[in-house]
């Protein structure tokens, strides 16, 4: 990834990890880290970092065992 912090939205999260949007959203609730950029019509749009993804899901990869 170079050093650069790779950003994505759900439905390029979705794409990148192969899964659909929805379960892109089931992650969120169990904890799956983002933030929101901020959004005048709304109180934010959720944006992931791809470190902090594949970080959380290293993690849960690891208590699972």
């Amino acid at each position: 990834m170079d050093g650069i912090a790779h950003i994505m939205d759900r439905a390029e999260l979705a794409q990148h990890l192969k899964i659909s949007t929805k379960k892109v959203d089931e992650l969120v609730k169990c904890g799956l880290p983002y933030f929101l950029v901020q959004n005048n019509r709304r109180g934010g749009i959720k944006r992931f970092r791809l470190l902090d993804v594949h970080a959380w899901l290293d993690r849960q990869t690891e208590l699972a065992k």
